[in-house]
């Protein structure tokens, strides 16, 4: 499989392929070559650590002799090669991949591979070693509370803490990938981070604040080595995005209006297509009135949109309003609101005939007729929760049928992520207190990762493989 090619900084390191049995050419001749009219074919490999992202390692290789039907690289640590990475074209000809999600620090063996007319061929070895993330990310701790509970995969999210940082960690609590938006004289903070559709880029959403006042939204996209780095600005996006099939990017925006001689802010939900148009999608102020006397809405913006889902085969967005203790179902296509779950306009109510289903909603996911939602909570308990409702779309009714809370209760003010496995486990993230838990079926927790004091955390994507590279 090959996909476009990738730029990369850094220092190669250079070894010879091994030779084996020549293939033949179209005339069934040896090809010719050296003192014997043979030329041996030859594997050469070179390995460079990226000076952007020294979590990423290039492998570059040439192949002289043969034209190969596969090739790939291989790799492992302590010298095993049980991982694989898959190569793309070259920039200057010859074969390229990127290895990733190792350790840091981490010296790491790798060879090219290639086939041809049933043999296989490689190259000598070559080596090169991770670099460490920056000094300033709090250390991450993992503890299994059950038997054999363990995290396959990795969690793509942000670190709260100036300056923010967009990383990746794997099961044991380690940093595999690291990236922060070089501006000088701000403070940021990256609130998303996601693997393109196409697995090709990482690409992230940041606020930065210059010193001195104003604020600048910005997406950035860079491949996972960093060696280009696009950014746009984005002005009013905040929280949340998501990337569509066709190209475009889905992001909430503030949507300021003059209300009595007081600016509001609402929020909208607009698209950014690839040649940088603005499409206004939806907006609050077409479905929602505006009360001044709301206490909720003092310093906080009227609406507060915080958290963005797509359905791709409906064409559907969904899209929690914190202050009104609501999440929505969007038509993409008209902007109507398909669905009202929670809050003074629900669609759906509880068994005791009330709309409050959660207290200051964000992150959340549509599963098959339910909802599962982390609810911040607010005044007087101020406590958070992860709550899971059956949705009858026939009767209107909202059953809680699964709910957990961390013992003791936590409050994560800000931010908040609850996510269903496809094992079934469920991940709940407290983005203030710098913790994530990983709970059953019975709402038992069985594994948890704890930042070291002061760490935050952004939303979290959970991934089994990271793009590019067999585990």
């Amino acid at each position: 499989m090959f996909r476009a090619p990738i730029g990369f900084l850094g220092l190669a390191l250079a070894l010879a392929g091994c030779p084996t049995d020549p293939p033949l050419d179209d005339d069934d001749s040896t090809v010719p070559g050296d003192d014997d009219d043979d030329v041996q074919p030859a594997i050469v490999a070179t390995a460079a650590v990226s000076e952007v992202v020294s979590a990423v390692i290039k492998v570059t290789w040439t192949i002289d002799g043969f034209t190969p039907e596969a090739t790939w690289a291989e790799f492992g640590t302590d010298g095993e090669l049980n991982h694989e990475a898959v190569a793309v074209p070259g920039i200057d000809g010859g074969y390229e991949a990127l290895v990733w999600g190792v350790k840091p620090g981490s010296e790491v063996t790798i060879r090219a591979v290639a086939t041809s007319g049933g043999e296989q061929y490689t190259s000598e070895p070559v080596t090169a070693t991770t670099g460490y993330p920056p000094p300033h990310l709090p250390e991450a701790e993992v503890t299994q509370l059950a038997p054999g509970a363990t995290l396959s995969g990795f969690l793509i999210t942000s670190i709260l803490t100036e300056p923010s940082v967009a990383i990746v960690i794997d099961e044991d609590g380690d940093y595999v990938w690291w990236h922060t938006p070089d501006r000088e004289g701000t403070t940021t903070l990256i609130s998303r981070v996601r693997i393109s559709l196409d697995g090709r880029t990482m690409v992230y959403l940041a606020t930065t604040t210059p010193t001195g006042g104003g604020t600048t939204q910005e997406l950035f996209r860079l491949p996972f080595d960093g060696a280009s780095v696009v950014s746009l600005e984005v002005a009013g996006a905040h929280h949340d995005f998501v990337e569509r099939a066709d190209g475009n990017l889905a992001l909430i925006a503030l949507d300021g209006r003059e209300v009595e001689g007081e600016q509001i802010q609402g929020d909208q939900l607009v698209e950014l297509t690839p040649d940088g148009e603005t499409i206004t999608i939806w907006t609050a102020w077409d479905h929602f009135e505006y009360d001044p006397d709301d206490p909720v809405t003092v310093g906080t913006g009227w609406t507060h949109a915080n958290a963005l889902d797509h359905d791709a085969v409906e064409d559907v967005y969904f899209l929690s309003l914190r202050n009104r203790n609501t999440i929505l179902a969007i038509d993409r296509a008209t902007g109507d609101l398909l669905s009202v779950m929670g809050g003074p306009d629900s669609d759906y109510l509880d068994p005791s005939g009330s709309p409050d289903l959660y207290a200051w909603p964000h992150q959340f996911q549509m599963l098959d007729g339910a909802i599962l939602a982390f609810s911040s909570g607010d005044a007087p308990w101020f406590r958070s929760e992860a709550l899971e409702y059956a949705l009858d779309e026939e009767t209107g009714t909202a059953e809680l049928i699964w709910s957990y809370t961390a013992d003791p209760p936590l409050f994560s003010v800000g931010y908040g992520d609850v996510s269903r496995l496809v094992d079934g486990r469920t991940m709940v993230t407290w983005s203030a207190q710098g913790r994530i838990d990983m709970v059953d079926e019975e709402a038992v927790e069985v594994w948890q990762l704890n930042l070291a004091l002061g760490g935050g955390v952004g939303y979290v994507t959970h991934v089994e493989n990271l793009p590019g590279i067999d585990h």
